[in-house]
């Protein structure tokens, strides 16, 4: 099976349209407002072009509202169920779920109308409080405990929306746990209330082992490989977990309170915000060496956005309340330093700006907060050239095709010639053999210039399933030189 089988046919747009400069520093372009004050969180699906608000002023009326983004207008909204938690978004984009608080169920809204529910009741007495997707989007994860703190993990199968089997677990869980799900793999880790890493195999349905971690694992960021995390724990500890191995495999002391993990693989780093002493840490993954420390006063955030494309972090901090810029970028002469504060207008301390989140190609963000309704639209700086996918569907079934749109756009003040291609990557993030499957193609922008084109990759007719595979394009100098990557996730087969 050559690449997975898959064929690639490509056909770009002869014509060239102008497109505005992307400009070189981070604005705010614009706003909205949604229904209640408190935004928990935002999904931003690729194949629509709406996002999805979820808020809880905390007086019984959470809620969820589908925004359009060109119009900045609220085109759908629904009340949701009570908890302090987001909605989480299928990897198909299909269904939003929120879990039940008050009583052992999750609710799921559908994202072409959020205002069309189902609560499914889980065989399972307690609460729920969070909420995961498996990579395939075929099941979701409740994780709850009951009235003793015993703590459970419920599956629920998201075709029928109907309940699985449920898993007791061997240990007691926090309030709010830590618990994440691979992106790539069937695996989930949960963090337990004698400090430790429960990792689940989901496949199986069982823990598959408990691995002590120490202090209180707060976040955890999964590698491309899907199997192996970087996890922040209170008071100083960042850590990386081989699920694999069932072991600790690195251990750094960080700054107080440390968040939010970032991991930027393309520049081996490791980057967490420690509310507790105001800094961003820059750890090299590798040497276990800290790049750098940077002082951003004011931050009070629990995930931290990066700008992969131009090595920027967007930090938010309250008093004043404002969006700190960060470099990141180890090749940058302003390494480790803030080179950016953009001000929220209206906001004279009180907003409490918590989280920005940003587009999957990176051109906006949506600065959310806990004390207004208003929420903040960014104008994002764009790399030199820049590429865009679009996909129409995410699952593919034998002898069809994934089709998506491919958008190649001159963001500099020069005309360029790059090339562009694509290749499939296997679940543990490398490449199927034999090269891209389509490319690399050369294309030739003028200023501002901007092509289009659409990408059929048709699958076999024997193709067995495998997945959540990731498709990803990549613009500049075949095949070292590049400038911009942009990817989604898909499953292939029956």
């Amino acid at each position: 099976m050559r690449n997975g089988g898959i064929v690639a046919l490509v056909a770009f747009c002869s014509g060239l349209t102008a497109a505005p400069h992307a400009g070189a520093q981070v604005t705010v372009q614009s706003s909205f407002n949604v229904t209640n004050s408190d935004q928990l969180g935002m999904s931003i699906p690729r194949s629509t072009n709406r996002g999805f608000v979820t808020s809880d002023p905390g007086f019984g009326f959470p809620r969820i509202d589908a925004v359009d983004l060109a119009s900045r207008t609220i085109v759908q909204g629904a009340q949701t169920e009570g908890g302090r938690s987001a909605t989480v978004i299928s990897p198909d984009e299909r269904l939003l779920a929120k879990p039940v608080w008050s009583s052992a169920s999750v609710v799921f809204h559908r994202t072409d109308d959020v205002r069309q529910r189902t609560e499914v009741p889980l065989p399972v007495p307690g609460t729920v409080y969070a909420v995961q997707f498996a990579p395939d989007g075929r099941m979701a994860y409740a994780l709850g405990f009951d009235a003793t703190g015993n703590a459970w993990l419920a599956a629920i199968d998201t075709t029928s929306l109907t309940p699985g089997p449920v898993l007791m677990l061997p240990r007691r869980v926090f309030f709010q746990p830590l618990f994440v799900v691979s992106p790539t793999a069937p695996v989930a880790l949960v963090a337990t209330l004698d400090s430790s890493i429960m990792i689940v195999d989901l496949a199986a349905f069982r823990v598959a082992v408990v691995v002590p971690f120490g202090g209180t694992p707060y976040a955890a960021t999964f590698r491309s490989d899907g199997r192996s995390a970087w996890i922040s724990s209170f008071p100083n500890t960042l850590g990386l977990l081989d699920s694999t191995a069932g072991t600790v495999v690195q251990t750094l002391t960080t700054g107080a309170g440390p968040g939010g993990v970032v991991v930027d693989e393309t520049q081996g780093f490791v980057i967490v915000p420690c509310s507790g002493d105001q800094t961003i840490e820059v750890w090299d993954a590798a040497s276990g060496m800290r790049r750098a420390r940077i002082p951003v006063p004011g931050i009070a955030v629990a995930k931290m956005p990066l700008l992969r494309d131009v090595g920027l972090a967007l930090v938010t901090a309250r008093n004043p309340d404002v969006v700190h810029v960060v470099d990141v970028s180890a090749a940058s002469p302003t390494f480790g330093t803030v080179i950016q504060t953009v001000p929220l207008p209206g906001c004279t301390g009180t907003c409490m700006p918590s989280t920005v989140v940003v587009d999957a190609d990176e051109t906006r963000g949506y600065v959310l907060s806990a004390n207004r309704t208003q929420v903040d639209v960014l104008s994002l700086p764009r790399p030199p050239v820049s590429i865009a996918l679009s996909p129409s569907a995410f699952n593919v079934s034998p002898g069809s095709a994934l089709t998506f749109d491919v958008a190649v756009r001159n963001n500099s003040t020069l005309s360029r010639t790059v090339d562009a291609w694509f290749d499939v990557l296997r679940t543990n993030g490398t490449p199927f053999p034999g090269g891209p499957v389509r490319g690399p193609r050369s294309v030739t922008l003028s200023v501002g210039a901007e092509r289009r084109g659409t990408v059929q990759l048709n699958v076999g007719p024997g193709s067995r399933r495998l997945g959540p595979l990731t498709l990803r394009a990549r613009v500049g100098g075949y095949p070292g030189a590049v400038i911009d990557t942009s990817t989604f996730l898909f499953v292939l087969g029956p």
